[in-house]
């Protein structure tokens, strides 16, 4: 199967990081986690993702670089509306990189961080001549929540599916690690709905997230499996299975997320003041 002329990455109102202009973006309603105005770490997860695959394969051209690890851990809770990135390769060793993205809301004030692993295609034809990420598309906001977007689907809580489509595959040809992650949040956050919610009935929002990619997601459907495997100091963390039905059920990425009541997460402008 090969990747759509317009993938659901052109719908996040999203322009990345190109030379020394940040990225910028807007938090949307449909990008926030259910019953919250908090953006979902796995949209996050997904803009990194680009980010930084972008930068890395740019930097090693003609070769393309592929996400073997990538997480997010959000610091701050920003307000609706403008953000920008930075995006930074820390350490390029040729056939593996680490990069990192940071997210600000307009003032500057920084509510998440990102960090990921990329590895050189052992693919000999995975080559490209050139990469400007400027050229990318950037289409119309969402006019849906990101996973129905995506096709994701909750089949009982702690599960959820989405199949293989055209608009959802990365370059390479297989499922864009961004929907590894937005297919295990949306898992996570309805087990966590369903144990889980504080004394005004609010739902939990996942501050922490990292996605393990195994192999390769080729034909689906996906399903993702969240368990608990703990609750220390007040926040619930899951692991999530993602796996390839299409493939007897091989397990392609491993996904740890922490889940937090709505309001232990501060916004941008209580933690600077605690900063001060």
């Amino acid at each position: 199967m090969s990747p759509a002329a317009s993938s659901f990455t052109t719908e996040l109102g999203f322009r990345g990081f190109f030379g020394d202009a940040p990225g910028h973006g807007d938090i949307q309603p449909f990008l926030c986690a259910p019953g919250t105005d908090v953006a979902l770490s796995s949209a996050l997860l997904t803009l990194a993702d680009n980010d930084l695959g972008a930068a890395i394969t740019r930097a090693n051209l003609p070769f393309v670089s592929f996400t073997s690890t990538l997480s997010v851990a959000l610091v701050a809770r920003p307000a609706l509306g403008r953000f920008v990135s930075f995006t930074m390769v820390l350490h390029n060793g040729g056939t593996m990189a680490t990069g990192e993205v940071r997210f600000a809301d307009a003032g500057g004030a920084c509510f998440a961080l990102a960090h990921g692993t990329f590895v050189r295609s052992p693919n000999p034809q995975d080559v490209l001549t050139s990469l400007d990420p400027s050229a990318m598309p950037c289409g119309d906001r969402l006019t849906r929540p990101l996973a129905e977007r995506c096709g994701c689907r909750v089949t009982a809580p702690g599960e959820a599916v989405v199949e293989l489509r055209p608009d959802l595959l990365n370059a390479g040809g297989f499922l864009h690690g961004g929907v590894h992650a937005i297919l295990a949040e949306t898992a996570v956050l309805s087990l966590d709905a369903d144990r889980h919610r504080d004394q005004r009935g609010q739902p939990g929002v996942a501050v922490d997230l990292a996605v393990h990619y195994l192999r390769s997601a080729r034909r689906g459907p996906f399903r993702a499996v969240a368990e608990p495997v703990g609750v220390p100091a007040g926040l619930r963390r899951y692991r999530v299975e993602v796996v390839d039905l299409g493939r007897d059920g091989r397990v392609t990425s491993i996904v740890t997320v922490t889940c937090a009541d709505l309001d232990t997460l501060p916004s941008v402008a209580q933690k600077q003041q605690t900063l001060r």
